[in-house]
């Protein structure tokens, strides 16, 4: 893709106000939520915790115990609090990925 065509595409995507608008094809292609089942992200968290010992130590670096102890001192200790839309079980799970994936 060309610089002018990339640039062409970032205009194209931007409403009035400056907002990308979702859903208008852009080069031929309809943009798309990533995640259309919200209970996804509960859902691999717990398999994740309830799953085997080994897979949650690969994935997020702790054991299931020592995993629900972090999050249980950091909602007590540090006032972690969860949303309508994230829980605490999940936003700490997706740190520990995201932390382990980039060391």
């Amino acid at each position: 893709m060309t610089r002018e065509a990339f640039y062409k595409m970032l205009e194209d995507d931007k409403a009035e106000d400056g907002s990308i608008i979702f859903g208008k094809p852009v080069m031929g292609i309809e943009r798309q939520r990533m995640n259309l089942d919200p209970e996804y992200g509960w859902r691999y968290v717990y398999d994740l915790i309830h799953g085997h010992n080994q897979q949650c130590y690969h994935i997020i670096r702790m054991y299931p115990p020592v995993y629900i102890q972090l999050c249980e001192k950091l909602k007590e200790a540090y006032h972690l609090k969860e949303t309508d839309y994230i829980s605490i079980l999940k936003s700490v799970a997706i740190f520990s990925k995201t932390y382990v994936l980039t060391i």
